[in-house]
């Protein structure tokens, strides 16, 4: 709650052109127009969404939490896509810091409240989140492109972020796992290595390109198998 009064308390944008927005509950989950588009922030981290240990972190107190921060981010989402609608955006960009497909293939699509508190690490902590923005690209219909980091490599993939089941895919989701941790020197090692910019092309039959500042790297387009961590 300290972070929250002293970084987001405040809002950054005043203009009304923006349409500037921040959650209540959760200031850091932020919406502005930008042109056509809608920008969406989500509080979504790493470490199955805050599930598993970290630094000593008790798994209940955890869950908990991770448990709010769904129910916000879920509501948040579903807020951000009626406003598209409304305003008749062309496209939605929702930036997180987590990478929601880098699940175990034990874990994947497993449910956390269907596990026993000793086992959270092997459940799908980005499940609820994962399947509402699939859910809502998918009613969309147009452009939805998802930025994050978090983890390597460096790719920029289509219809690959999967909801409740293998099936249940967004081909209008893009999802750039952006260089930064990804890394972007050749052993692909962990890092914040560069800074990736990131155009958008709506007339494009592939809208939406990337590129390292300072290597000039591009990513990846292969679609990545789920990783170990």
């Amino acid at each position: 709650e300290g972070l929250r009064q002293r970084i987001f308390a405040t809002p950054p944008v005043r203009e009304a052109k923006w349409h500037y927005a921040q959650q209540p509950d959760m200031p850091e989950n932020a919406r502005f127009d930008y042109g056509r588009f809608v920008v969406v922030t989500m509080n979504v981290v790493g470490t199955n969404n805050g599930r598993d240990l970290v630094m000593g972190d008790d798994l209940s107190v955890a869950a908990s939490a991770a448990d709010a921060r769904d129910a916000h981010n879920v509501a948040w989402l579903k807020a951000a896509f009626a406003h598209a609608r409304k305003r008749g955006a062309a496209a939605v960009i929702v930036a997180t810091q987590a990478d929601m497909f880098n699940q175990k293939a034990e874990a994947r699509f497993v449910p956390c409240h269907d596990v026993v508190a000793d086992d959270k690490r092997l459940c799908d902590g980005f499940l609820p989140v994962r399947a509402a923005l699939v859910h809502e690209s998918r009613a969309f219909g147009r452009p939805v492109f998802l930025i994050h980091g978090d983890t390597s490599p460096f790719t920029l993939t289509q219809g690959d972020l999967p909801g409740d089941s293998l099936t249940d895919k967004a081909g209008n989701l893009w999802r750039l796992n952006a260089a930064g941790d990804a890394g972007s020197d050749k052993d692909k090692s962990w890092g914040v290595r560069d800074v990736t910019t990131v155009s958008i092309d709506l007339s494009k039959a592939q809208p939406i390109s990337a590129r390292g500042l300072l290597t000039g790297e591009v990513p990846g387009r292969e679609t990545p198998g789920p990783d170990a961590d």
